[in-house]
């Protein structure tokens, strides 16, 4: 019990930085405009490849084959060839990651859809609203991977303000779905008192 509890708490708490961080990346894009979403990638791209040789140097340092299950090597090789491709390919990289962004949010949009399930099991009223919000995500970001936008700039427009949107979403509806759960746990409780 407590096991599931704590990967409760370590995937609400996950989903929450991975939010926090749409919001920044998306309202940073925005509020400065000479930033592109190139600029962004080839960051990234190098971000990448300093963490996998760190990944990689770690392993090695702490011996990591000694203890099966870790693939600190794997994972920092990784790391460097998609930051190498980044930063050799930062056009392409950076139209694949507005995809990567649109699939995420999909990925999000779909977990707010369980979430509005567990409010409905939980006796919520308004379990609906957090339904057409996560439907409402799932098309926005589904309007993302098909690309109908005339130019890039307003296709990465978009992309920053559903980031901001799905962000916010997640956050509200995490907090919200927490409360319903300490609150259904609490009568649960007073009901085995009584």
């Amino acid at each position: 019990m407590k096991t599931t509890e704590k990967e409760s708490g370590n995937l609400r708490m996950g989903m929450m930085f991975l939010s926090i961080c749409y919001i920044a990346i998306g309202a940073i894009l925005l509020i400065f405009p000479n930033i592109a979403l190139t600029d962004l990638c080839y960051a990234l791209g190098i971000l990448f490849m300093i963490s996998g040789v760190i990944n990689v140097a770690w392993y090695l340092i702490k011996k990591g084959y000694l203890v099966p299950g870790r693939f600190g090597f794997a994972f920092g090789v990784t790391q460097v060839m998609v930051g190498l491709y980044a930063v050799i390919k930062t056009q392409d990289f950076a139209f694949a990651f507005a995809q990567v962004l649109a699939i995420c949010m999909m990925l999000d949009s779909i977990m707010k859809s369980q979430f509005s399930m567990d409010l409905l099991r939980l006796k919520a009223e308004k379990w609906w609203a957090l339904l057409l919000v996560s439907l409402t995500m799932i098309g926005l970001s589904m309007l993302i991977l098909v690309d109908p936008f005339s130019t890039e700039g307003s296709r990465n427009l978009y992309t920053y303000i559903v980031l901001i949107l799905d962000g916010a979403a997640n956050i509200i509806s995490l907090l919200i779905l927490s409360v319903w759960q300490k609150r259904y746990l609490q009568a649960t409780h007073t009901e085995k008192e009584e």
